[in-house]
């Protein structure tokens, strides 16, 4: 009786080790490139907010935008996005003080704020298995786009 548990166990097991090799998921993760570049809104460099790259298939990676509309992408740490499609969003608010009469501060975005949902902005990018430099252009009156420099 125990043959028989431990044999569909062990194909289970086994079926899970090659899912997770044929996707590029095992041990080393999926395949990773760097990406790095800068925001711009309306031709001027954004000064602070967050890239966010949300894979089609695979991790999604983010990365701070620096004073100089500068950013690097990292996943769970690591420096870098998976490689493949990705919609972009990106995130660029400050905090506001309460109204009177309210406790909670509130938050004004700083680009239009299609930009924050990577459904609506438009932006997308195929992140290829080389260093990957972008220039994210952000505008108030249209669409955006993305650049490979």
């Amino acid at each position: 009786m125990t043959d028989r548990i431990d044999r569909p166990a062990a194909m289970l097991v086994a079926l899970g080790i090659l899912t997770l090799l044929a996707c590029g998921c095992g041990r080393a993760g999926p395949r990773m490139a760097t990406v790095s570049g800068v925001v711009t809104l309306d031709g001027k460099p954004l000064s602070q907010g967050r890239v966010l790259f949300v894979a089609e298939r695979g991790l999604g990676a983010n990365g701070e935008i620096d004073e100089q509309g500068r950013f690097t992408l990292a996943t769970d740490g690591r420096i870098g996005a998976s490689v493949g499609r990705h919609r972009i969003a990106i995130v660029s608010v400050r905090q506001v003080p309460p109204s009177p009469g309210e406790r909670l501060s509130g938050a004004e975005w700083l680009i239009p704020r299609h930009f924050g949902a990577p459904d609506q902005s438009g932006l997308e990018y195929d992140v290829q298995e080389d260093a990957n430099t972008i220039l994210i252009e952000l505008s108030t009156k249209g669409p955006g786009k993305v650049l490979k420099e």
